[in-house]
Protein backbone atom coordinates (compact mmCIF):
# COMPACT_ATOMS: atom_id res chain seq x y z
CA UNK A 1 0.00 0.00 0.00
CA UNK A 2 1.42 3.07 -1.08
CA UNK A 3 1.73 6.36 1.26
CA UNK A 4 -1.29 8.21 -0.27
CA UNK A 5 -3.44 4.69 0.42
CA UNK A 6 -2.38 4.68 3.57
CA UNK A 7 -3.74 8.51 4.28
CA UNK A 8 -6.67 8.20 2.21
CA UNK A 9 -7.29 4.54 4.85
CA UNK A 10 -6.22 6.79 7.75
CA UNK A 11 -8.76 9.46 6.54
CA UNK A 12 -11.69 7.13 5.68
CA UNK A 13 -11.06 4.93 9.27
CA UNK A 14 -11.14 8.51 11.19
CA UNK A 15 -14.28 9.25 9.35
CA UNK A 16 -16.22 5.97 10.01
CA UNK A 17 -15.39 6.16 13.55
CA UNK A 18 -16.10 9.92 14.24
CA UNK A 19 -19.80 10.77 16.04
CA UNK A 20 -22.54 10.08 13.50
CA UNK A 21 -23.68 13.23 12.01
CA UNK A 22 -25.43 15.35 10.76
CA UNK A 23 -23.12 17.63 12.97
CA UNK A 24 -24.60 21.26 13.28
CA UNK A 25 -22.82 24.38 14.76
CA UNK A 26 -24.69 26.10 17.47
CA UNK A 27 -23.53 29.44 17.42
CA UNK A 28 -25.19 30.77 20.46
CA UNK A 29 -23.55 28.13 22.84
CA UNK A 30 -20.81 28.37 19.94
CA UNK A 31 -20.23 24.45 19.94
CA UNK A 32 -20.69 21.36 17.16
CA UNK A 33 -23.35 18.75 18.32
CA UNK A 34 -24.48 15.64 16.82
CA UNK A 35 -28.25 16.71 14.73
CA UNK A 36 -29.41 12.88 16.09
CA UNK A 37 -28.17 12.33 19.60
CA UNK A 38 -27.57 15.89 20.50
CA UNK A 39 -24.18 14.93 21.72
CA UNK A 40 -21.98 17.60 21.80
CA UNK A 41 -18.82 17.05 19.53
CA UNK A 42 -16.61 20.07 19.94
CA UNK A 43 -16.49 23.25 21.27
CA UNK A 44 -15.07 26.04 18.75
CA UNK A 45 -13.95 29.63 18.91
CA UNK A 46 -16.16 31.10 16.42
CA UNK A 47 -18.72 30.51 13.32
CA UNK A 48 -15.67 30.31 10.44
CA UNK A 49 -14.12 26.94 12.36
CA UNK A 50 -17.69 26.01 13.40
CA UNK A 51 -18.82 25.60 10.25
CA UNK A 52 -15.68 24.28 8.84
CA UNK A 53 -16.06 21.34 11.42
CA UNK A 54 -19.70 20.80 11.62
CA UNK A 55 -19.36 20.35 8.02
CA UNK A 56 -16.15 18.29 7.69
CA UNK A 57 -17.28 14.65 8.44
CA UNK A 58 -20.20 15.35 4.89
CA UNK A 59 -17.60 17.07 2.89
CA UNK A 60 -14.59 14.65 3.34
CA UNK A 61 -16.90 11.76 2.64
CA UNK A 62 -17.63 13.65 -0.64
CA UNK A 63 -14.24 14.24 -1.00
CA UNK A 64 -13.26 10.67 -0.43
CA UNK A 65 -16.41 9.29 -3.01
CA UNK A 66 -15.55 11.61 -5.56
CA UNK A 67 -11.82 10.70 -5.47
CA UNK A 68 -12.85 7.07 -5.98
CA UNK A 69 -14.98 7.52 -8.69
CA UNK A 70 -12.43 9.69 -10.60
CA UNK A 71 -9.91 6.59 -10.17
CA UNK A 72 -12.23 4.43 -11.57
CA UNK A 73 -12.53 6.56 -14.43
CA UNK A 74 -8.75 7.15 -14.94
CA UNK A 75 -7.85 3.55 -14.69
CA UNK A 76 -11.05 3.39 -17.47
CA UNK A 77 -9.17 5.56 -19.91
CA UNK A 78 -5.94 3.68 -18.94
CA UNK A 79 -7.61 0.13 -19.72
CA UNK A 80 -8.89 1.48 -22.95
CA UNK A 81 -5.65 3.51 -23.94
CA UNK A 82 -3.61 0.07 -23.22
CA UNK A 83 -6.69 -1.95 -25.87
CA UNK A 84 -6.02 0.82 -27.93
CA UNK A 85 -2.54 0.49 -28.05
CA UNK A 86 -2.60 -3.44 -29.11
CA UNK A 87 -5.02 -3.10 -31.56
CA UNK A 88 -2.95 -0.32 -32.89
CA UNK A 89 0.21 -2.96 -32.83
CA UNK A 90 -2.50 -5.08 -34.31
CA UNK A 91 -2.66 -3.00 -37.01
CA UNK A 92 0.93 -2.43 -37.32
CA UNK A 93 1.87 -5.86 -37.61
CA UNK A 94 -0.45 -6.30 -40.30
CA UNK A 95 0.96 -3.82 -42.45
CA UNK A 96 4.33 -4.64 -41.20
CA UNK A 97 3.72 -7.77 -42.79
CA UNK A 98 1.88 -6.55 -46.00
CA UNK A 99 4.97 -4.01 -46.51
CA UNK A 100 7.17 -7.18 -46.79
CA UNK A 101 5.02 -8.76 -49.10
CA UNK A 102 4.28 -5.55 -50.89
CA UNK A 103 6.46 -3.00 -50.67
CA UNK A 104 4.54 0.19 -51.72
CA UNK A 105 4.23 3.71 -50.51
CA UNK A 106 0.83 3.32 -49.26
CA UNK A 107 1.79 0.11 -46.65
CA UNK A 108 4.78 2.32 -45.90
CA UNK A 109 2.46 4.94 -44.87
CA UNK A 110 0.73 2.59 -42.92
CA UNK A 111 3.39 1.86 -40.61
CA UNK A 112 4.75 5.53 -40.38
CA UNK A 113 1.23 6.77 -39.38
CA UNK A 114 1.54 3.31 -36.69
CA UNK A 115 4.55 4.61 -34.96
CA UNK A 116 3.68 8.43 -35.11
CA UNK A 117 0.45 7.22 -32.67
CA UNK A 118 2.06 5.33 -30.81
CA UNK A 119 4.43 7.46 -29.84
CA UNK A 120 1.90 10.23 -29.13
CA UNK A 121 -0.16 7.57 -26.84
CA UNK A 122 3.00 6.36 -25.00
CA UNK A 123 3.58 10.57 -24.06
CA UNK A 124 -0.24 10.39 -23.15
CA UNK A 125 0.22 7.69 -20.69
CA UNK A 126 3.31 9.28 -19.75
CA UNK A 127 1.51 12.55 -18.87
CA UNK A 128 -0.94 10.23 -16.63
CA UNK A 129 1.39 8.80 -14.92
CA UNK A 130 1.53 4.89 -17.02
CA UNK A 131 4.87 3.20 -17.30
CA UNK A 132 4.29 1.48 -20.59
CA UNK A 133 7.29 -0.73 -21.62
Amino acid sequence: MSDREKKIAEIRKSLDAATPGPWVYDDIYDDIYADKTDVIVCYTVGPEDGLLIANAPEWLGFLLNELERVNRERDKLIEGLHNYMKELDRRYQKAHRNYDIDCDHHQLGMAEAYEVAERRLRDILKEIGVNVE
